[in-house]
């Protein structure tokens, strides 16, 4: 069976890069799967799954933002993060929810409650490098 290259790549590190039988991802339109020889395309993707099959078996990467762009002999996928499914920590993702949810609290309530300061900027003169408040006094 003929292959695609697939190359999956984050900030941190490859995540995958090898021949496989083909890809299933999601995009800001929809959901789509590419064979060997698919038409060129590029699009967003959402935070989704990204799957793909090799030798008959089934891979899953969570995938978090970014872009896949397709060729007829190979699939780039560049994303904030992707990590093979049965990879990620449930638990330590919930904790950090959990501590991103507190912060997005407090800082809306630090907005509504009028702790945001007001930073005055200086007036400048007429390209004399003088504060106009200033000027002629002594």
């Amino acid at each position: 069976m003929k292959k695609i290259h697939l190359r999956i790549v984050t900030p941190d590190r490859t995540v995958v890069d090898k021949p496989v039988d083909m890809v299933g991802a999601v995009g800001t339109e929809g959901a789509f799967t590419i064979l060997p020889g698919h038409t060129d395309f590029l699009t967003a993707l959402r935070t989704e799954a990204l799957w793909y099959r090799q030798d008959g078996r089934t891979k899953e990467l969570a995938v978090s933002g970014g872009f896949i762009e397709v060729k007829p002999d190979h699939v780039r996928v560049l994303a904030d993060s992707a990590e093979y499914s049965e990879r990620i920590d449930v638990e330590k993702l919930k904790l950090s929810f959990k501590r991103n949810k507190e912060l997005m609290v407090k800082a809306k309530a630090a907005g509504q409650s009028g702790k945001h300061k007001h930073h005055k900027h200086p007036k400048h003169g007429h390209g004399h490098g003088h504060d106009q408040s200033t000027q002629g006094q002594s």
